[in-house]
């Protein structure tokens, strides 16, 4: 094999980037559901 393997550091940080990606769009999505639910509030009634 000719290309070395990428160093550990660099694959942990990758897989930290990724997971902060992930922590990102959850949020986003629960701040646009509950903005959603705060602004109409008789259309969808807490269960």
């Amino acid at each position: 094999m000719t290309r070395p393997e990428p160093p550990k550091s660099s694959r942990k940080l990758t897989l930290v980037a990724g997971l902060v990606v992930l922590l990102v769009a959850l949020l986003v999505v629960a701040a646009f559901v509950v903005g959603q639910r705060d602004r109409q509030p008789e259309l969808e009634p807490p269960f």
